[in-house]
């Protein structure tokens, strides 16, 4: 796996999401997966840029595990640089 990306976390505890941002891109392309999660996608060179994470507490955090490998495999960064992002969201 590459060099984990600077990613930035934000919350907003009220509606209970998570964003993760690993570059400052305007347009994106955005893909829901299977799992629920919001992909974002730069529009032009197709690399990974963000993940929206709708119900974070009350639905991921009970499933972190899953979320770290579903991050990982995203961004193309380790489980422990996946699960130390989910960290910082707290």
């Amino acid at each position: 796996m590459n060099k984990a990306p600077q990613i930035k976390v934000s919350y907003d505890d009220i509606a209970d999401v998570l964003y993760l941002t690993s570059a400052r891109i305007v347009h994106t392309k955005n893909r829901e997966d299977e799992a629920g999660l919001v992909l974002r996608y730069d529009l032009e060179t197709h690399k990974p840029v963000g993940v929206t994470i709708v119900d974070y507490k009350e639905y991921w955090i009970p499933r972190k595990q899953h979320l770290v490998e579903r991050l990982s495999t995203f961004f193309g960064i380790t489980k422990e640089d996946a699960t130390r992002v989910i960290r910082s969201a707290h």
